[in-house]
This record gives C-alpha cells, sequence and structure tokens, in this order.
C-alpha cells in the first residue's frame, strides 16, 4: 500500500511519489495561497511604511514651523536685550567718565539684573521637558 504525501511534504521536497492528481492540486493551491499570503503582507507593510513617511514629514513640517517662531522670538528678545544691554555699558562708560558713583551703581545694577534674567524665563525648563517626553503633544 502506498502512503500518500502529505501538501507540506511535497512542498518541501520530502515526497518520493505524488499518488493523485488531487495532492498535485492542493500542492498547487498551498504555493498560490502562500504566494497570496506573502504579497497581502508585503502590501501591508509598504502601506505602514507609507503611513510612518507621512508621519515623519508631517513631525518635520512642525518642526520647521516651531523652529521659526522660536528663532523669531530669539532673534527679537535678543536684539532687546542687546540694544538694553549697549545702553547699560553706555551709561557706564559716561557714568565712569564723568565720576557719577550713584549713576555707576545703578548702571551696574541694571547689567545685573539683567545677567539674572533669562528672556526666557521658566519656559525653557518646561520646553526641555517636552522634548524629554516621547509622549508630548505639540500643538501648532
Amino acid at each position: 500500500m502506498a502512503t500518500e504525501p502529505l501538501t507540506g511534504e511535497i512542498l518541501r521536497g520530502r515526497a518520493t511519489q505524488i499518488a493523485l492528481p488531487a495532492d498535485a492540486v492542493a500542492a498547487v493551491r498551498e504555493i498560490a495561497g502562500l504566494v497570496q499570503d506573502a504579497w497581502k503582507f508585503t502590501e501591508s507593510e509598504e502601506t505602514k511604511r507609507a503611513e510612518i513617511e507621512a508621519k515623519r514629514a508631517t513631525a518635520v513640517r512642525s518642526i520647521k514651523a516651531s523652529e521659526r517662531t522660536i528663532r523669531i522670538y530669539l532673534e527679537n528678545t535678543f536684539a532687546e536685550r542687546r540694544d538694553v544691554i549697549q545702553t547699560l555699558f553706555t551709561g557706564i562708560d559716561t557714568a565712569l567718565a564723568s565720576g557719577d558713583n550713584e549713576a555707576l551703581r545703578t548702571m551696574v545694577g541694571g547689567v545685573i539684573d539683567l545677567a539674572r534674567q533669562s528672556p526666557i524665563g521658566p519656559e525653557i525648563r518646561d520646553l526641555t521637558a517636552a522634548f524629554g517626553d516621547p509622549m508630548h503633544v505639540w500643538e501648532i
């Protein structure tokens, strides 16, 4: 009595013979199913990659928009501070030249106060924490 090989054995090359045409048909169906599964998997992965790329592109656009906003803010803030610092040091020079100790004390106090202040204050700590939080939602 001849043993009928299983379809999986046919596909793995272990069958010594194909006993029935039904075995050949089953093997072809199994191959077709495997090819179809592989095609579906590939299509699914391509879709996932496209979704990931779309999310990445959106994130890059958001980062660029945020970068422009931060850049403008910092440029304006530091421009204002630069003008204030220049005025204070000009005042220090004038006070030194004239020997006005009260004006000198006021101008130096202004420089010290300005140096203690951050142009973006405590917000920078919040921003740094947000960068470290992968679950943070950035609103634009």
